[in-house]
């Protein structure tokens, strides 16, 4: 066994165990979404309050993950300094929370999550001629670029208040 097949088989291992978490973190994310269109207002701080904590909890993971996992060198730097800005932007959540700046925050991550997706979705159909789908790909993610630019660019917008729920007139 050649010491790529190592890794490979830590990572699937990994990944094998971290599923749960993934899903956990995905079905409270939907739950979350339901209630914030719903009653758009008082979820938005709920929102912006676990953002925080996940901030926290998954920063923590990836600097002990830095230290305890193997790797590369690059690997282990690019975990640590990732949780590391991770921490820090939990602390900035919970410090000026009751100014907005969980909701801020959060409305900045989402921006950056849509623009990194999109251009890995465009990457990935650009680059594979024999992908199914592989048009719908390329507008999916070009979707999600332009979703993302729409929340860097107005980060501080009242989404909440546009358009409205008919739960909330």
């Amino acid at each position: 066994m050649s010491a790529g097949e190592s890794v490979i088989s830590d990572t699937k291992d990994l990944a094998r165990a971290l599923w749960g978490v993934a899903l956990t973190w995905g079905v409270i994310a939907v739950v979350l979404g339901v209630l914030m269109v719903i009653h758009p207002g008082n979820f938005a701080q709920v929102g912006a309050a676990l953002f925080g904590i996940y901030l926290a909890v998954s920063g923590v993971a990836q600097v002990v993950s830095a230290f305890a996992l193997g790797g590369s060198a690059g690997n282990r730097v690019l975990w640590f300094i990732s949780g590391a800005l991770s921490i820090v932007l939990a602390v900035l959540v919970f410090r000026y929370f009751d100014q907005g700046y969980g909701v801020w925050l959060l409305g900045i991550w989402i921006g950056i999550g849509f623009v990194f997706q999109g251009i890995s979705e465009v990457a990935l159909a650009a680059g594979d001629r024999d992908l199914p789908g592989r048009g719908w790909q390329i507008l999916s993610g070009l979707l999600g670029v332009l979703a993302g630019l729409v929340m860097l660019a107005w980060p501080g917008r009242r989404w909440s208040r546009w358009p409205r729920s008919p739960a909330s007139s």
